[in-house]
């Protein structure tokens, strides 16, 4: 699952490419361990160009919980998770459901979105 990381002024955009697997733990390792991020008012995660989805739920419980522990250094921080694939808003479910166990039903606004236009307008809204 190659990905590429880009920042602009006030976020950071994570894309995709291939099989979306466990290594997603790295690329949000990265994201939240970026000097910026507690400036980012947002995060793109563009899955448009990836053709598979093997990633586990205990990768999801954990990138859960590794954003949550990042909640209260910039809690307006949005989330938006861009993909057609019907199969990503599950996963974009679990990951809902398990970062409000950890963060005790506080987290970021997060929404999926089919088009990176629309996830754009969300976020400045």
């Amino acid at each position: 699952m190659p990905y590429t990381l880009h920042t602009e002024p006030g976020g950071i955009i994570c894309r995709f490419t291939g099989d979306f697997s466990d290594e997603m733990l790295q690329a949000n390792s990265e994201i939240l361990k970026h000097p910026d991020f507690t400036t980012f008012s947002y995060q793109i995660i563009d899955l448009t160009n990836v053709s598979t989805f093997s990633i586990s739920t205990s990768a999801i419980v954990a990138i859960a919980q590794m954003d949550m522990q990042h909640y209260d250094s910039n809690p307006t921080h949005k989330v938006a998770v861009i993909s057609t694939a019907a199969m990503m808003k599950g996963l974009n479910n679990m990951y809902l459901a398990y970062a409000q166990v950890a963060k005790s039903g506080n987290t970021w606004p997060s929404q999926m979105f089919t088009s990176i236009q629309d996830a754009l307008e969300w976020i400045k809204a």
